[in-house]
């Protein structure tokens, strides 16, 4: 099951309830720049409750496979269908 939002960088997980939450921390507790070259070479995905980290991708299935979408979702995972407000 997918438990958070997650942006890998130099081999760092950096986790939130959403990307935007992570974002977010990271330039403020972590201190990192984050600018648009950044976020584009960052990974995002999500982190499982065994604390895996997994890409939009690779989320996208285990989130299929695990319940927590339906198999017929299109379009790349977001906070926003694991999550809904």
């Amino acid at each position: 099951m997918i438990v958070a939002a997650a942006i890998k960088r130099d081999g760092v997980v950096y986790v939130g309830k959403r990307h935007a939450d992570v974002i977010l921390r990271m330039g403020t507790d972590f201190k990192l720049r984050v600018t648009v070259e950044s976020l584009t070479t960052d990974v995002q995905g999500f982190v499982t409750g065994d604390l895996r980290f997994l890409d939009r991708n690779d989320a996208q299935r285990h989130a299929v496979e695990c319940g927590q979408i339906p198999a017929s979702h299109i379009g790349r995972l977001t906070s926003d269908d694991l999550w809904p407000e």
